[in-house]
């Protein structure tokens, strides 16, 4: 899959006015970010995180992502378990290049994440195999991670004016921030259209595409006062 994003910063409320985003998001979880005090993981291109969802006790995980050139090759030595759900994708911000992703999420019986964030189970301890194997590559310096959170995260999929098909909108708040980003999930031969029409839409609104990531926006604004 490739998928096209585009990315908004404290201004997303016109888009609520507009479209109606005041509504109960089709899903809605909790996230916890896990990294070093610099964000060494997310300089290095790895994202450790938890979910928990609003709607299922038992629909929660914990994910392993890889994104840059060793993403395809740790794809290839991580064989997903029983539990495991794993994902390699491209991945585009508006006028930026695509990145290669991949990603395995474990998923974790009722209360395991929450118990998690109590201090009571160690991070480690919550990955299956291919999310262990997956950390393993890239050296994940347990001992040094703290946790960043929690931010809420509500998920729409929309029908959005000069849009073909469902966009899907997500909004964070982390801290004091607001982030919003659009993305559409399409095949490679769709990408320029694509493309052309989430900057068609976003132009509506006098927006450019930042140059910093949603994630890293959401971590900095968590270490803020």
């Amino acid at each position: 899959d490739h998928r096209v994003r585009h990315r908004a910063f404290d201004l997303a409320r016109e888009l609520f006015a507009r479209y109606g985003l005041a509504e109960r998001p089709d899903e809605q979880h909790t996230m916890h970010f896990f990294d070093t005090r610099s964000l060494q993981l997310f300089d290095a291109g790895v994202l450790a995180h938890s979910c928990e969802s609003w709607a299922a006790v038992d629909n929660d995980d914990v994910a392993i992502k890889v994104r840059g050139k060793r993403a395809r090759t740790i794809a290839r030595v991580c064989q997903a378990g029983e539990n495991e759900t794993a994902k390699f994708e491209r991945d585009e911000d508006l006028g930026q290049h695509e990145v290669e992703a991949f990603s395995i999420a474990t998923k974790q019986a009722a209360g395991v994440v929450a118990a998690l964030h109590a201090g009571q189970r160690p991070l480690e301890e919550l990955l299956w195999q291919g999310a262990t194997t997956a950390a393993a590559a890239v050296g994940v310096p347990w001992d040094s991670l703290i946790t960043y959170g929690p931010i809420r995260a509500r998920l729409w999929a929309l029908s959005l004016p000069g849009i073909d098909g469902r966009t899907r909108v997500e909004m964070w708040n982390a801290g004091r921030a607001l982030l919003l980003e659009v993305s559409k999930v399409c095949r490679r031969d769709q990408v320029e259209i694509v493309r052309s029409q989430l900057s068609g839409f976003f132009a509506q609104f006098g927006l450019a595409a930042l140059q910093e990531s949603k994630t890293r926006l959401a971590l900095v604004a968590l270490t803020r006062p």
